[in-house]
């Protein structure tokens, strides 16, 4: 068997951005993102969904199913939600008081 005959029964790898995308599919979200987002306690979505003044309809919504200008509201409440509590994230609680 010659090297060309072999190039041509070996199966070709896919890309990493093709496997989380057939991983993404797999699991019906569109990103990394939408596979935490849809992952979260509900508590934790109200939180934030609270944060970014969305309705009590988001809370449950998948990220993939968000208008664009409300990912973005939620996506802006999240770095929001995170700069505050990072300043936290060293305190223990003797010293929170």
């Amino acid at each position: 068997m010659d090297t060309n005959t072999v190039l041509k029964f070996t199966p070709s790898v896919p890309s990493i951005a093709q496997s989380h995308a057939e991983i993404f599919d797999m699991l019906n979200v569109s990103s990394r993102a939408g596979l935490i987002w849809d992952g979260l306690p509900e508590l934790d979505r109200n939180l934030i969904c609270r944060a970014a003044g969305l309705k009590q309809q988001h809370i449950n919504l998948p990220l993939n199913q968000f208008h664009e200008l409300d990912r973005r509201k939620l996506f802006d409440a999240i770095k929001s939600i995170e700069c505050v509590v990072k300043q936290f994230a060293r305190t223990s609680f003797p010293y929170f008081k």
